[in-house]
């Protein structure tokens, strides 16, 4: 079952556990580890507020949503770097 099934985590230790309750190895499952108790708190605090690098080179991404409800000034100012979107199928849905 080990050799032929390496792929096979729950069968390896099925096998496993058969053997040591053959050879009267007793069979204790693993204990948790204790972890040291954090003090309570909110969620907001535990999440990491760093932001990760943004290239800033990188194309913009458009939506079809955000460019229909673009007024026609504004689509006339950015018509050609949507355009470019098109064609480079950075507008997605």
């Amino acid at each position: 079952w080990i050799y032929n099934n390496s792929g096979d985590a729950d069968l390896a230790s099925r096998a496993l556990d058969l053997f040591k309750k053959d050879t009267g190895t007793k069979v204790t499952p693993q204990k948790k580890k204790s972890t040291p108790r954090q003090s309570r708190q909110s969620a907001a605090d535990m999440v990491s507020t760093k932001t990760t690098s943004v290239d800033p080179r990188q194309a913009k991404v458009w939506t079809e949503r955000e460019i229909s409800a673009m007024s026609m000034n504004d689509f006339d100012r950015y018509e050609e770097e949507i355009n470019q979107a098109v064609s480079e199928g950075r507008v997605v849905k």
